[in-house]
């Protein structure tokens, strides 16, 4: 395994380094939902992505590039999902890039391998295509869905 790529056949982004847990918080507030966030805060102050885990799925927000990448497939993996299909929300997404393509990705090749499908719900026709262009399909199959209503 190089340090472009993982054992999943997916690549991740660049890493700075050793990442100790301090720099790595989760809040929870529930048995229901979390709150994750990376140490870097985008203009406004805020993270640039949070997280949400709402009954049986998984709410994501905000922005998602090639910095915030490594720490969301963290977050997801550790995310409680459990059953034949996990629920990624992705209708509150303003922006993702390749990189957080590829954690979601990866989080869709780890639930496969315990038989549970991943449902994307409410992606943008940019990260439909990119995940068709990336061939990311094929490395990791998802079932794309509209936003509930």
């Amino acid at each position: 395994m190089g340090a472009h790529g993982t054992s999943t056949g997916i690549p991740s982004a660049g890493t700075s380094g050793h990442r100790s847990p301090a720099h790595d918080p989760i809040e929870r507030h529930d048995d229901r939902s979390a709150w994750a966030h990376p140490p870097a805060l985008s203009d406004t102050g805020l993270p640039p992505f949070q997280l949400f885990v709402d009954g049986g799925r998984v709410v994501l927000t905000g922005s998602i590039d090639t910095f915030a990448a490594d720490r969301l497939g963290r977050v997801l993996v550790s995310s409680p999902v459990q059953g034949p299909d996990a629920v990624l929300d992705v209708a509150q997404v303003d922006f993702v890039d390749v990189a957080g393509a590829r954690a979601i990705a990866r989080w869709a090749q780890e639930l496969r391998a315990r038989s549970t499908v991943l449902v994307v719900q409410g992606a943008s026709p940019l990260l439909r295509r990119m995940w068709r262009v990336l061939a990311l399909d094929r490395l990791a199959p998802v079932r794309f869905t509209e936003a509930a209503a």
